[in-house]
């Protein structure tokens, strides 16, 4: 039985291609797993709790304001902590920051409308701190011909979790009254979150190559190459559109139905295909065709998003919210890829990975929060959050375009 099982993970080791992976890219894979799992639920329901209490949507969007805001200035601030110490410790920090953010939560359970905005700052502080850690440490693990491969992989592995947590925990919080239930799977998370941080003690420091802060060198190659600053300006474009949908399909629904259950399961079929789009991305798309992806998926979401305006239903809800997810890593990742190709191409931005990794989270950030402004902005009806999706995702036709730019010129330059 042994050598079977053995057998079968040298061969799942050998066919999905792991051996291209650096060694500890399974430990890194555990752990990123473990916080998808505590932070997907709070990523999801947190939303519909603070509707079903105020049943203002708006304060959802101010809630996802605030976390962006914090989030962008603390990756550039860990990005000098990474430098004095390991980016695995700004990691655990991140995990921290939540389970400090799950306390408050369960300290201010009376009145969670007044203490939203300190339960926002904590999850940004987090999420900047781990994400930060996480753009950093998978570099370390994969090559630029086999980045595609590590990113696939972590897609479907959280393609998996965002298939089971968000629709379990639906279930489970539409069988108690009130915010009962919210209060049993965010207690759930926060053990989890403990479980988490136990287990990243496991991870070996990745030790920076220079302590010394490279700032001022890094703005000095930006300015002297567009490339960079075209770079940055696609991520903003990108996210504009992907702050929105991280939330928005499922505030529609929930106003629609007001069943935390149809959430989740709404949130287990984008699972579904985020899984399966993560895979054939992984198998399909290289450094030849990255902007052939982004350009494919952009037109044919744009398409899907103008039927909308013929019907805007629970149903076409759904199965938009599914095709953004299937369709959402051929649109997203190749900028990932084609970003740190660029920084990773020469020696004086190599050099400076920590803070380009802030920087470039930043213009992330300011492109979340704008489009999330430019959503308050939109009328409150029908025809308004229809004209949102659609306006957002033909933007992204100038994510596109740029990174098209970037790319050529790069290969023309190396």
């Amino acid at each position: 039985m042994r050598r079977y099982l053995r057998r079968m993970r040298d061969h799942i080791y050998t066919s999905a291609g792991l051996y291209r992976l650096a060694e500890g890219f399974s430990t890194f894979a555990v752990v990123h797993v473990a916080f998808l799992i505590f932070t997907s639920l709070q990523g999801v329901f947190i939303n519909t709790l603070f509707i079903r209490l105020t049943g203002d949507s708006n304060l959802v969007m101010y809630y996802n304001i605030i976390t962006n805001c914090f989030s962008g200035p603390t990756m550039l601030l860990s990005s000098f902590l990474a430098r004095r110490t390991s980016p695995t410790h700004s990691l655990r920090l991140g995990i921290l920051f939540h389970i400090c953010m799950y306390i408050t939560f369960f300290a201010s359970l009376n009145h969670l409308g007044t203490a939203m905005p300190l339960i926002a700052a904590l999850a940004g502080l987090g999420n900047g701190c781990y994400w930060f850690s996480y753009s950093y440490i998978i570099n370390v693990y994969s090559t630029d011909e086999s980045r595609d491969l590590a990113i696939s992989l972590i897609g479907v592995l959280a393609g998996a979790v965002s298939l089971t947590v968000p629709a379990l925990s639906g279930l489970v919080i539409a069988q108690f009254e009130g915010i009962a239930g919210y209060a049993v799977m965010f207690g759930f998370s926060l053990c989890m979150a403990v479980v988490t941080i136990l287990i990243s003690a496991k991870l070996s420091p990745v030790a920076p190559a220079d302590r010394h802060s490279h700032l001022r060198e890094l703005l000095q190659v930006i300015r002297g190459n567009r490339l960079y600053a075209l770079s940055f300006t696609g991520e903003f474009f990108k996210c504009v559109r992907e702050g929105v949908c991280a939330f928005l399909f499922n505030i529609l629904l929930f106003e629609a139905v007001t069943n935390e259950a149809i959430v989740g399961v709404n949130t287990l079929l984008s699972g579904v295909v985020s899984i399966l789009g993560a895979f054939v991305y992984g198998k399909i798309v290289s450094s030849k065709n990255r902007i052939l992806s982004m350009g494919v998926s952009c037109t044919l979401l744009l398409g899907c998003a103008l039927l909308l305006f013929v019907q805007l239903s629970p149903l076409t809800i759904i199965l938009y919210s599914t095709l953004n997810a299937a369709l959402g890593v051929f649109l997203m990742n190749p900028a990932f890829t084609i970003s740190y190709q660029l920084v990773l191409g020469s020696e004086r931005s190599r050099g400076a990975m920590e803070e380009f990794i802030g920087l470039r989270e930043c213009c992330i950030v300011f492109g979340r929060v704008c489009g999330i402004l430019f959503t308050l902005c939109m009328p409150k009806t029908t025809f308004g959050y229809v004209a949102t999706i659609v306006l957002l995702t033909a933007a992204q036709y100038i994510m596109v375009l740029v990174f098209r730019y970037v790319q050529r010129h790069y290969q023309k330059e190396a």
